[in-house]
C-alpha cells in the first residue's frame, strides 16, 4: 500500500481492502465533510459487521464497545486506538512513508501511531457499517492466535526503530517496554527459541535477560 499512496495527490485518502466493502452510500461525504469542519482531527472511520467467505453474517461488530470513540493524538501515537482499516478516511499529510513499515504485516498499526503525529481521530456513529470478511485467505484474519502476537511484537520493535531514528526517544521507549511486556507475558505458549523468534528477543531483551527468561521458562 505504501508505494501506490505515494502516487496519491488528493486532499483525502480511504482505505478498503479487496475482500471488505461498504454498505453505506454517504459514507465517503460524511467523513469528508467531518474532517472539513474539524482541522484539529487527521482521520475518522466507523464499525463494520463480520461475514464469512459465503456472504453471511457472523457476527453484528467487529470493533469492541471501548472502541467506538474518538482518540486523542497522544492515543494514536503511543498506539492505544483500534480504528477498522476499511473504514479509514484520513488526511494526506504524511511526508516520509517509513522504510520500517516494509518490515511488519500489520502496517495499519503503524500508520496509525504516524497519524498521531498530526492529530485526532473521530468514531462515526451516524455511517452504516461496512462489511470485514473473514475467510482462509486472509493475511492477518487467517493467523493463529500466536502468530498474530508474534507479528504484533515485531511490529512494535519496528515502530521503535522508526521513533528512535527520527529522535522521538518517549514514543522509541514506549514501544521497546511494550515489545519487553508482550515477550514476556506469552513467554509460555510461544516456541521462544525458534528462529527467527530468537533472534528477535535477543534484540529487543539483550543477550542477559534473555539467558534470565530463558531460565525462568525452564523452571
Amino acid at each position: 500500500m505504501p508505494a501506490v499512496v505515494k502516487l496519491a495527490t488528493g486532499k483525502y485518502l480511504a482505505i478498503c481492502d479487496g475482500d471488505d466493502y461498504w454498505t453505506d452510500p454517504r459514507k465517503l461525504q460524511i467523513q469528508v465533510d467531518f474532517l472539513e469542519k474539524h482541522p484539529e482531527y487527521v482521520v475518522s472511520g466507523h464499525d463494520a459487521v463480520i461475514i464469512d467467505d459465503q456472504g453471511n453474517r457472523v457476527g453484528d461488530s467487529q470493533l469492541p464497545d471501548m472502541h467506538k470513540r474518538d482518540y486523542s493524538a497522544q492515543e494514536l501515537a503511543a498506539g492505544e486506538a483500534w480504528i477498522l482499516t476499511m473504514s479509514w478516511v484520513y488526511r494526506n499529510v504524511i511526508d516520509e512513508f517509513a522504510p520500517e513499515r516494509k518490515m511488519v504485516l500489520n502496517g495499519d498499526t503503524f500508520l496509525t501511531s504516524i497519524l498521531g503525529g498530526y492529530g485526532k481521530s473521530h468514531f462515526h456513529h451516524d455511517i452504516k457499517p461496512a462489511a470485514y470478511r473473514v475467510h482462509s485467505g486472509s493475511v492477518w484474519s487467517s493467523l493463529e492466535q500466536d502468530d498474530k502476537v508474534y507479528d504484533l511484537i515485531n511490529t512494535w520493535y519496528w515502530i521503535s526503530r522508526y521513533y528512535k531514528r527520527i529522535g522521538d526517544q518517549d514514543l522509541a521507549d514506549l514501544y521497546r517496554s511494550k515489545m519487553k511486556d508482550g515477550i514476556v507475558s506469552r513467554s509460555t505458549t510461544f516456541e521462544l527459541f525458534s528462529w527467527p523468534f530468537k533472534r528477535l528477543i535477543q534484540v529487543i531483551l539483550g543477550p542477559r535477560l534473555t539467558a534470565k527468561l530463558k531460565r525462568a521458562i525452564k523452571k
